[in-house]
């Protein structure tokens, strides 16, 4: 099966390493106006992956950024984008990583965003809309067919109940998101496992109305 998988935050990689069994992310989004703020993300990953090269820079199988080098590198040459914070910790055989990029406008954030998920970075490509008291992101493009049969079966065996997460922060009080869970006024939790997405042959979007 042909599958097609563009994500903000990272979730081109999604199915890839939750077959493996390596992997958790946790990505959020704070805005501190309708134009700027902050990018946060905190990989998971089995550090025998990290050791054994898999992941990190093009030359790894599943080339995800997670070194400060590679993490400046995928900021790099989008004005309006930096890394600004970044950390790394080990324990029990895990390897997290904790990166914070700031944002200086909305076109910015959807270039970084375009360029992880493989996108051509085109106006009607944007995965981040923030249009009017209307926010949208696209959180999946869509399977070509449903997934079914042996393939959902395999899937469930092996990722269990790995998810993954998304946090957004917006400058103002929310009055109704079409998905996720509501934390305070401002913010909208969603968690996302293989299971929501296996019959979603359309683009999966996050939409949060604004008072």
């Amino acid at each position: 099966m042909n599958v097609r998988i563009t994500a903000a935050v990272l979730l081109s990689v999604f199915i890839a390493f939750l077959l493996v069994g390596c992997l958790s992310i946790e990505t959020t989004i704070r805005f501190d106006d309708r134009e700027s703020g902050s990018i946060e993300m905190r990989y998971d990953i089995d550090e025998e992956y990290v050791a054994g090269g898999v992941v990190d820079g093009p030359s790894g199988e599943l080339p995800l950024p997670i070194s400060e080098t590679e993490l400046k590198r995928s900021a790099a040459g989008i004005e309006g984008i930096s890394l600004e914070r970044y950390q790394t910790a080990s324990n029990d055989g895990r390897y997290n990583v904790h990166a914070t990029f700031r944002f200086t406008t909305l076109a910015a954030l959807n270039r970084f965003y375009s360029g992880v998920a493989g996108a051509d970075g085109s106006d009607a490509d944007r995965p981040i809309r923030f249009d009017g008291d209307q926010y949208e992101q696209l959180m999946f493009s869509g399977f070509d067919e449903p997934v079914g049969g042996e393939e959902r079966e395999f899937l469930e065996l092996l990722l269990g109940e790995e998810r993954l997460a998304f946090r957004v922060v917006l400058p103002q009080a929310i009055a109704v998101a079409n998905m996720g869970e509501r934390e305070g006024d401002r913010e909208v939790y969603l968690a996302l496992g293989a299971e929501d997405l296996y019959d979603s042959v359309e683009p999966v979007y996050l939409r949060v109305e604004m008072e």
